[in-house]
């Protein structure tokens, strides 16, 4: 009887607990809020005091000015460039590939380049290849082999 009691009162009085309810739970997020902001203020102030260390290569990208402390490219920064220009001849009868290749690499550093690395990927397929590789000894070949090599229009040997 009393459970009836205090339920039916409840529905009776529905609007005004309800009002109540709210009231006591905007009040309770307003406090939890506060606290919240107030909390983030003093954590903020403790991540700047208690910083993660910093690797060596980045201290380093630091002095050299590569990069900067938020992470942007430093003054020191560079990029260079490769536009490659590729013509290929396919001889199926022959299982030939015969092409042309022309680079032209702008070097964007305060460097002088002194050398020039090639990788000949293709040559796996080389007669006498040891590598990782299962190739059918009908699939090998010669090789890669490089008729002419220029840089600025001088022929290399």
């Amino acid at each position: 009887m009393v459970f009836t009691y205090g339920y039916a009162a409840f529905m009776n009085d529905f609007p005004t607990t309800l009002a109540y309810s709210r009231s006591v739970a905007h009040s309770l997020f307003s406090v939890f809020l506060l606290v919240g902001l107030l909390t983030l203020g003093r954590l903020d102030a403790y991540a700047q005091a208690y910083s993660l260390p910093t690797p060596p290569e980045v201290l380093q990208a630091y002095d050299s000015q590569t990069r900067s402390p938020s992470g942007k490219p430093g003054s020191g920064y560079f990029q260079n460039r490769s536009d490659y220009k590729i013509w290929v001849e396919l001889e199926p009868e022959s299982r030939k590939v015969t092409g042309r290749e022309s680079v032209t690499y702008t070097n964007n550093s305060p460097h002088t380049l002194d050398k020039l690395v090639v990788r000949l990927y293709q040559d796996i397929y080389k007669k006498g290849f040891f590598g990782d590789y299962s190739i059918d000894e009908n699939d090998r070949t010669n090789g890669v082999e490089i008729s002419l090599l220029a840089i600025n229009g001088d022929t290399l040997s």
